[in-house]
């Protein structure tokens, strides 16, 4: 069900990012046509995409950047985050922020966020921060923070 994303899922992530630029407030000035979706869903297979599928319709995405920090350690920032809203209340939520902490942690990162929960507003953004603290993420202004130890 989640994998990461091939590049024939580009165009199910066109379709997904319409549903999703329709739905958000954050972009709510800015015109998201199919060529710009494209471009964005062709982008993100140059970072770690997971997509989650019913049958072969992509109903959510989460999109992690890595990079080494000021302190020359990896992190790993999920700069986005969407399922669709048919979807919602599903596990498929749960299954994508699994798959990212785990391979974050795969990839020896020391902390992981989500930069994404800035674009999430009402109801939306405490659904979204309870998901987060339930893999022991906290609030941290407008990030979800959580960090990891290696022995």
């Amino acid at each position: 069900m989640i994998h990461v994303a091939k590049i024939e899922d580009v165009q199910g992530i066109v379709e997904l990012l319409r549903t999703y630029y329709n739905e958000s407030q954050y972009n709510k000035f800015l015109t998201f046509d199919d060529e710009r979706c494209r471009e964005t869903a062709e982008l993100w297979m140059n970072d770690i995409c997971f997509v989650a599928k019913d049958g072969h319709k992509i109903v959510a995405v989460a999109v992690m950047d890595l990079m080494k920090s000021y302190y020359k350690e990896l992190e790993a920032d999920i700069g986005m985050f969407y399922v669709h809203p048919d979807y919602r209340g599903t596990t498929i939520a749960r299954l994508l922020v699994n798959a990212c902490v785990e391979n974050a942690k795969a990839h020896k990162c020391a902390v992981i966020y989500s930069s994404s929960l800035s674009k999430i507003d009402g109801k939306n953004h405490q659904i979204y921060v309870n998901l987060w603290k339930k893999f022991g993420f906290q609030e941290l202004g407008s990030f979800m923070f959580g960090s990891f130890t290696y022995g």
